[in-house]
Order: C-alpha cells, then structure tokens, then sequence
C-alpha cells in the first residue's frame, strides 16, 4: 500500500485519471451541520497569519482496481481509479470550490478557472452534480428540509453563505436557507431578492418581538476574500492517501477499519462494500450493480413505509438466522452481521464467491424478506412481479399481528421455496401448509405466554436447525415438536374446579391487542368455513376486543342480585378468553358499560348493520343472563374451536 500525503489540488486538480466513485457505494449523505463545519475550517485557515497545512481525512484509493478509461480523450495510458472511501469529503470540496469560481464569475472576478478532474458519482447523485457543474442551480432551487442532504442542497448552501458575506463562513453553527416562494422566478437576481426579502422579513419578526428568544439578527457583511478561499482549498487542505496495490489486504476490510468507530455506516453497507471489493472485474461489478443489486435496494426503498426501521439492517439479521448461522456462530447479533456474514462467507458452508453469493443468496433474500415484511401482497424487482396467492397473503398477516417478526427468517425460507419452484397448485398448497403451520404454533404460544422474547428465542432455535433448505415435512414436524400441546393449553386457558390460572385468568391484559384480535380472526374463519368478516378491516366497522361483562360494572349490579352471582366471581373472569368478544368500534360509546341485556340488544338491531360474528352467534347473544357459568361455558367452547383452528 502507497500512503503520502496529498493536497486537494493534487487530489482533483488535473491528472491523468478519472475519480470513479463504485456503484455499490451510499449516495452523497453529509448535511449542513458537516458543510459548516468543513467551511469554517477552510475561512479561519485563509486569514493572514494561520497555519497552511490543515489535515481533512484519510482517502482510500483502490490502485490495483485501476482500469483503461472509456473516456480516454487526453492521453495514452488514461485511467479511471475507485474511491473505495473519502466520496463525502471529495464530492463536498469539488462542490465547494465550483461555487467559489461560479460567485467570483457573477462578482466579475476575473480569476483563471482550473481543470479538475472528472469524477463520476454514485447513480443517485449523478443528476444533482450535473446541475452544480452545469450552473443549474437557479432552476433547481427548492427548499430544503433543516437536515436533509444532496449536492445540489450543498451547492446552494455554500452560495447561501458567500452571498451572506465573511462572517457567515466563519460562523460555527450551520445557517438555514430562506424559503422559496411561490413567486414566479424570471432572472438569476430573483434568487438573491428572495433571499433578501426572507431575511428581512425574519429580522423584523425579531425587532418586534423584541426579546433573546426569537433569534438573532441576520445580517449580510462584507464580501469574502474568495482568492484566498480558494487558494486555502487547493494548497492548505491535505489528506492522508492510501491507495491499495495487488498483494494489499481486502479493500473491504481497510474500510471497515477506517470506518469503525463512524455511526453513519450501517452493517448492510460494509456488507455491499465487501461483496463488490471482493470481485475483482470491474465490468462484473458494474453489472451486478445494474442489473440486479440495484434493483432490490430500490424495491425495499419503494416499501420503506410498511418495513421495520432500519429495513437492510433488520434484513441482514433475520438473514443470518434463515441461514441458521445461529448453530455455528456465537449469538447472531443486530450490531455485528457484517462480521457474521463474512464469518459465514469464509466458511465451507458458503463455497461461493463473492459475486455468486450476492446473485445466488443475498438478492433472493431480500426478496423474500420484503415479501414475508409485506405480506405476499404484489411488488416487482426491476421488471419482475412477484405475489403469493390469497390465501397465503392472508395468513401472513396474522402472523404479523400475532408476533410481528419473529417468524420472518423461517417464512423466507418457505417463501424462497414457493418461488423458486413451478409455482402450481401443487406448490401453491404447500406453501399454505407451511405459512399455516407457522401460524398454528405462533398462535398456540402466543395464547399462553407472556412477552415475545422467548418466543423469538424458540424460533431461532427452529432455524438454526434447519437451516436454508428443509422440505415442508421436517418444518412442520419441528414446529408441532415445539409448540404448546392440546393439554398444556387447556390447562392454563380453562378453569380448573372453577378457578383459573393466572395466565389463562389474565389473558387481556397479558396478550397485545393484535394478537388477540389475530387469534378470535382465527377462530372466526374456521367456525365460518373461510367466508368471516375481516375483523383487521378499517372505516366504520373496525374491530376492537371488548369485555362483555364489564371492567366498570356498577349497572349490572342488581343483575348480579337477580341471578344470584357473587360479585368476586364475575371479577374473577374479567379477562378470561369466554368474557371477551369483538364488535365494531362505532357502537363503543353507546355499548359503554351496559347491561348485558342491553348489550345484546344494540349489537343484535338489524338497524345498526352489526355484521353477525360466529364467536358471538352462540353461548354469547343467544343468553338471556351472563354468569360465572355461562362465561366458562364460552371459554370452553372458544378454547375447542382454538385447538381446531389452529391444529
């Protein structure tokens, strides 16, 4: 490996090669905090008198991935080489130092513009760093939210504070830029006049409010010395260069080195750094960016909203566990995948190269994670539909409300299974097999556990010892080894000599609001042979879980006297899976804490259009009281149709 120490102009000033910036690599993210910060810096070191040396950052150059350039229109021997680390910090500077001649030329400075060298960004960045080069940033201007990012957001900044004058580039805090109006733009002044009138208009807020608290004055001072900016840009600013050669270590593994101790890069990202550093053809690389690895990141970017945060990094970790790395590494851990994966990539259970395994197991992967995250529900990967069948997408919803995510990495699997297969009725029905077995010992585990973390403890076990490949057998067979059985769950949900266990006694308030209202789905599509009433549905009939005899029961007190019920009996079976049932929210209010004939009264009116549940239609409505015997009566008889729903 080469280390010297180069300045900015030795970096991007004219030479002969071109900066390539990898596909695989994040889009531009530094943000105004880091842009102030960086000019700051470059402002204090132009005065007279400062140091003029003033180191930046280190810049890993991939020399050995050194290639003929496309663009070879100078000289013989042109070449484009990778920055494998350093894109935030080279792309800010070039942007910078663009704005410093595009100002002087508007200032009519008449200052010699230097060649600098071409720099191809990551795809997503691409249109924005044509806009800055190609003085389009009048046009582009828009407002840009407090901390977002993006090179054209950089460009403006930086004209934002020239056209503020010295002090603003001195100024330790970061700036916020005007907002634009809707005021129709029709000379490159009008941009400036905006800015003018925006400050103007917040300074006179200020005088009127007249305190400390509503901000501080904004006012333009004198114009900066732009030569010696520029000067203290190209000489002054150092970095420390590596640049890799063959025989060098991994470039991947030199990244994550420098980029250890930096919170901006998430697992997933040293994983994509590792994948594409590992192969060493630079056309490979670029057409498994294009063709392929692009395309996944963007289906998951186009689904962010339904996905948990973080979605590549909670990927990565119920990858690893689909994979049942769990049996042969420690713990697999949230905050370490990277090392995991290449602990796995480097073992005998891989046998795979880096571009195989991106195209063979990663990618798919990711699809059928996003398909288990959404449900089966329709989405494509470039152009490429993919969907289970109803049934499936159903089912795969309650699973989510009964446990979200736990199930994940064993769902992929099965999910995988469907798609890589013929996809006929015959793997259509084992697919449903498998999803149902899932939900069956979810369902059975959710209804007599409390908390979910043993649960995703259970499941991880199950993958670890089945691994990626298991036939829809060997899963069923582990999951009925591992769920609750018929008697262990009428134990715990079914009184005993009339008193329940504390488990089954406390099942509301011990089971998430989804879960339950999974479980009485389940229970209501098997009474109804597949043809209920969505209970998940929203608008007017949205389902809730309700008490019938109620958490408040002062109106049925004389009720209670009438049919000779203790008081303490009913309060024993408060939240007992029989006094629960689930009606539209609308009627709610006007349900409150009624009496039970009352109850059954509102929810039975044919003019409140209630749509008639099995869970309800017997032992519940058909009553003419409700006591501690007709409760257990009903929890007996959901508890049956449990164990049936869900075999």
């Amino acid at each position: 490996m080469r280390i010297f120490q180069p300045n900015v102009s030795e970096v991007i000033g004219p030479n002969n090669e071109c900066l390539i910036i990898p596909v695989y690599q994040r889009r531009y993210q530094w943000n105004a905090e880091r842009w102030q910060s960086l000019i700051n810096d470059i402002a204090v070191r132009s005065e007279p008198g400062k140091s003029s040396i003033h180191w930046i950052g280190i810049v890993l150059i991939s020399k050995r991935d050194t290639h003929p350039c496309p663009r070879s229109i100078k000289t013989y021997g042109h070449v484009e080489t990778e920055i494998i680390d350093g894109q935030q910090r080279i792309l800010t500077l070039r942007v910078w130092l663009q704005a410093l001649f595009d100002f002087a030329d508007e200032q009519g400075l008449e200052l010699t513009r230097p060649e600098f060298v071409h720099i191809a960004c990551q795809e997503m960045d691409r249109v924005d760093f044509a806009n800055v080069l190609d003085g389009n940033w009048k046009k582009q201007w828009k407002n840009y939210s407090k901390n977002s990012s993006g090179l054209m957001h950089a460009y403006t900044y930086f004209r934002y504070l020239l056209w503020l004058g010295a002090d603003a580039l001195t100024e330790t805090e970061p700036l916020t830029l005007p907002k634009k109006s809707n005021k129709q733009l029709t000379t490159d002044e009008d941009i400036f006049d905006e800015w003018q009138t925006a400050i103007n208009l917040a300074n006179n807020r200020v005088q009127k409010i007249g305190d400390s608290t509503s901000g501080d004055l904004i006012v333009r001072s004198h114009a900066p010395n732009i030569e010696a900016l520029i000067e203290t840009t190209l000489s002054s600013l150092t970095f420390v260069s590596l640049e890799t050669e063959q025989g060098d270590e991994e470039p991947s593994e030199i990244f994550d080195a420098l980029n250890g101790q930096r919170m901006e890069l998430e697992q997933f990202d040293h994983v994509r750094n590792f994948i594409f550093t590992g192969i060493p053809e630079l056309d490979n690389r670029k057409d498994l960016y294009d063709s392929c690895w692009i395309l996944y990141e963007r289906a998951v970017e186009q689904h962010k909203g339904l996905l948990p945060k973080e979605p590549f990094n909670s990927f990565m970790y119920e990858y690893l566990i689909s994979l049942g790395e769990g049996k042969y590494q420690q713990k697999i851990s949230r905050h370490q995948t990277k090392v995991q994966f290449v602990r796995y990539f480097n073992s005998a259970r891989s046998n795979a190269s880096h571009e195989a395994i991106a195209r063979d197991s990663l990618l798919p992967a990711i699809r059928n994670w996003l398909c288990a995250c959404i449900n089966g529900q329709k989405f494509s990967i470039g152009d490429t539909v993919f969907e289970l069948p109803e049934q499936s997408q159903r089912k795969l919803f309650l699973i989510q409300q009964l446990s979200q995510g736990p199930a994940t990495p064993l769902l992929m699997n099965v999910i995988n299974g469907y798609f890589e297969s013929s996809m006929n009725s015959e793997a259509k029905d084992s697919l449903l097999r498998q999803i149902s077995a899932v939900e069956s010992f979810l369902a059975r585990k959710v209804i007599i556990t409390k908390g979910l973390q043993a649960l995703r403890s259970q499941l991880m076990q199950i993958a670890d010892k089945l691994g990626s490949n298991f036939t829809e057998a060997e899963l069923i067979e582990s999951l009925h080894k591992a769920r609750p059985s018929d008697s262990n769950i009428i134990e715990i949900l079914l009184p005993t000599n009339g008193v329940y266990e504390t488990t089954g006694k406390d099942l509301y308030e011990r089971i998430a609001q989804k879960s339950l209202l999974s479980i009485f789905q389940g229970i209501e599509n098997y009474r109804s042979g597949g043809k209920s009433v969505d209970l998940f549905q929203g608008g007017e009939d949205k389902f809730t879980i309700e008490h019938i005899y109620p958490q408040s029961p002062k109106e049925w007190g004389s009720d209670l006297g009438l049919w000779g019920v203790q008081p303490q009996k009913m309060n024993d079976r408060l939240h007992v899976l029989g006094n629960l049932t689930v009606y539209p929210e609308r009627v709610n209010k006007e349900m409150g804490n009624k009496r039970f004939g009352e109850k059954v009264k509102i929810l039975t009116e044919p003019e409140k259009r209630i749509p008639l549940l099995q869970i309800n239609a017997t032992n519940f409505l058909r009553v003419k009281r409700w006591t501690p015997t007709d409760v257990d009566t009903r929890t007996k008889d959901l508890v049956d149709t449990f164990l049936k729903a869900y075999k």
